[in-house]
């Protein structure tokens, strides 16, 4: 049966859903397609339109980390939307930037404080929650991905 009971969690921006909620979860299946030392790339289940991003890297450890962060619709065409040196890996970080359509993730390591593994655990949400909301990190589900 149709319902619009469910319309506020997105809106539609040329024709693409723009979410209010994080797709960045297998449970919407995403899918990882390439996992290295230095690298993770995720594929989302459709194209959708982002503007922010909250990711952690290495389950909060105090080490610090750089990366990049390049997003592409069609795996061959990649933009770059952050570049961050040395940044608190114990800490969030939130990304925004201009609405683009997004189908592909790839993060890149560049360089830690420790030269061991440079992506022990990822955490992602995109969108990133609503930072109005104080409690949005207990009530949204969150990738994790392991290496």
């Amino acid at each position: 049966m149709y319902t619009t009971a469910q319309l506020h969690l997105f809106k539609i921006k040329n024709g693409l859903v723009a979410p209010k909620y994080n797709v960045a979860l297998p449970s919407m299946d995403l899918a990882v397609i390439k996992r290295q030392i230095d690298c993770i790339q995720v594929q989302l289940a459709q194209p959708y339109v982002l503007s922010s991003m909250r990711l952690q890297f290495n389950d909060g450890s105090s080490r610090t980390c750089g990366y990049l962060i390049h997003v592409s619709v069609n795996n061959e065409d990649w933009k770059l939307i952050a570049y961050k040196y040395e940044k608190p890996a114990r800490l969030w970080h939130f990304l925004k930037f201009d609405p683009t359509p997004i189908v592909y993730i790839r993060i890149t390591a560049v360089r830690t404080s420790i030269n061991a593994i440079l992506f022990v655990k990822v955490y992602i949400e995109a969108p990133a929650p609503d930072s109005s909301d104080s409690n949005s990190t207990l009530k949204l589900s969150r990738s994790i991905f392991c290496f």
